[in-house]
């Protein structure tokens, strides 16, 4: 089994139990104890699904897990669900999304021997972005400062500049 399968099987898996871990949790301090092995069974079937999908081949389900997994972390945001585990989730299910997009993208495309050249480069760029973002989000959760508005739009204008001369920078290094 290649390295980008076993990281694909284990963002699925970790990506559902994140999201069954902050729904129990969510779930017992809401005052659902009795319930609360329904809901998390209810949280755990979709990704349940999706590896069944994933072992007939159908690559197609890590679009519907991403989809389902923004929708739960919308829902968890509301009903205030723990926003360090929503983000986790939304991490591990983004990171899940892509390698079945690079799985349906390589195919037959790629020799053997060049194989798992090409998917090592792409794990460490997926796991350099999923890092960073997780990192930059983790941290508009946890520190808190105030701005007016003029310094606020002047930094997101600085940050969108930043952003793009490291995309830009980043195409240069890595498809030269």
């Amino acid at each position: 089994m290649s390295l980008g399968k076993i990281f694909l099987i284990v963002s699925l898996v970790l990506a559902t139990l994140t999201q069954a871990a902050s729904a129990f949790l969510a779930g017992t301090s809401l005052g659902f104890p009795g319930n609360v092995w329904w809901i998390v069974l209810a949280v755990v079937s979709p990704g349940i699904l999706c590896g069944l999908g994933l072992r007939r081949g159908h690559l197609w389900v890590g679009t519907v897990f991403f989809l389902w997994a923004i929708g739960f972390a919308l829902y968890g945001i509301v009903y205030d669900f723990s926003a360090v585990l929503l983000l986790v989730s939304l991490c591990l299910a983004l990171g899940f999304w892509d390698l079945t997009r690079f799985e349906q993208r390589i195919g037959s495309q790629v020799e053997r021997e060049r194989l798992s050249l090409v998917e090592n480069r792409h794990l460490q760029q997926l796991l350099t972005t999923l890092g960073a973002g997780f990192v930059v989000a983790l941290a508009t959760l946890l520190i808190r400062f105030e701005l007016n508005f003029i310094l606020e739009l002047l930094l997101a204008l600085a940050l969108l500049f930043g952003i793009s001369q490291l995309v830009r920078v980043l195409r240069q290094l890595f498809h030269p």
